[in-house]
């Protein structure tokens, strides 16, 4: 128990150092000089957009994919991955140890702390991010998410309009930012009938005054505060679990509508993101490190499954497994 104290104690002294006395370079937002970003990569994180843009914190928010591998990413101090399931699952499989002697700090989404490897708890903490603006009084409802099969792995596109619907206040302005994109992470698939039915169940549910905008332009956003609520149709987080339009509406005082996150009771830092939402740092609840990920790595060896980040069979398994999860 002192031990593990003392580990604790010496990754957020980490965390304050970096927040302290942070370079530019410890950033990989900051980093323009991403040559080693496959066109695959770059591809996927441009269809992507909006939820895929940087935002600034000393912490180095950022995802798994833009690094080129693990020596790559121990050049950084702290990482706090955005990545959802996916990515979290293919670092660890792929990462199942740390390099020797590694000091970089990895922060990782909390909900998927069963992921983490054992090997890893010595450069590992875990985060939630809290809205806590709160308001009894909504005009105006946000909608936005990716309309593509991956954010409606556990919930039919019927189900997770029903939820939404549950959401809006009644004589509320609705507007669902959302490209009509062909396809998302892998390019065979057509997911254009995933806007399609999405938009026919939004009109049934909600009527015909909903606000459809196809792009993202900050003129749609000048009058953000306490009277526009926001809903990101990914409850799910297979692909990403950090949003950046998450951070853009919270920031401007509007308002999560959906259930809050829920922070644990090991929380050890917490640090502000804005005057109305923040980010916590916790330490490693019951379900850390449960998953068998050496076992899972053997399974893919046995099936012929090549442990990469774009290969549609490992996707496929990490879908599976996904079925199964408990948050």
């Amino acid at each position: 128990m002192i031990i593990i104290l003392k580990l604790m104690r010496l990754m957020l002294e980490n965390i304050e150092k970096q927040i302290a006395n942070y370079s530019e370079m410890h950033l990989r937002a900051k980093r323009w000089d991403q040559v080693d970003l496959s066109e695959k990569v770059r591809l996927m994180k441009n269809r992507y957009t909006p939820a895929t843009l940087d935002y600034f914190l000393e912490l180095n928010p950022s995802f798994i994919f833009e690094y080129r591998d693990l020596e790559n990413l121990a050049e950084y101090p702290i990482v706090m991955l955005r990545d959802g399931y996916l990515g979290i699952f293919y670092f660890f499989a792929k990462h199942a140890k740390p390099l020797k002697n590694m000091k970089t700090l990895l922060l990782i989404p909390k909900k998927f702390s069963s992921l983490v490897s054992k090997f890893w708890e010595k450069n590992v903490l875990f985060y939630t991010i809290e809205n806590t603006q709160t308001s009894e009084h909504i005009e105006h409802v946000y909608i936005y998410g990716a309309l593509t099969i991956d954010n409606f792995i556990n919930k039919t596109i019927p189900q997770k309009v029903e939820e939404i619907s549950q959401l809006v206040p009644a004589n509320s302005k609705v507007s669902v930012l959302n490209s009509f994109k062909h396809n998302y992470l892998f390019e065979h698939r057509n997911e254009i009938e995933y806007a399609v039915l999405f938009q026919r169940e939004m009109y049934r549910k909600i009527g015909f005054e909903i606000e459809y905008l196809d792009e993202y332009k900050t003129e749609y956003f000048q009058s953000l505060d306490e009277t526009c609520g926001y809903i990101d149709i990914d409850t799910d987080k297979f692909i990403i679990n950090d949003h950046y339009f998450n951070h853009y509406f919270a920031a401007r005082g509007a308002i999560d509508l959906r259930k809050k996150e829920q922070a644990g009771t090991n929380i050890l830092k917490t640090i502000k993101l804005s005057p109305y939402h923040q980010v916590n740092i916790e330490s490693a609840d019951e379900k850390a490190f449960s998953f068998d990920i050496l076992n899972e790595i053997i399974e893919l060896k046995i099936h012929s499954i090549p442990i990469e980040y774009l290969n549609y069979d490992f996707y496929q398994r990490a879908k599976n497994l996904f079925k199964n999860y408990t948050f």
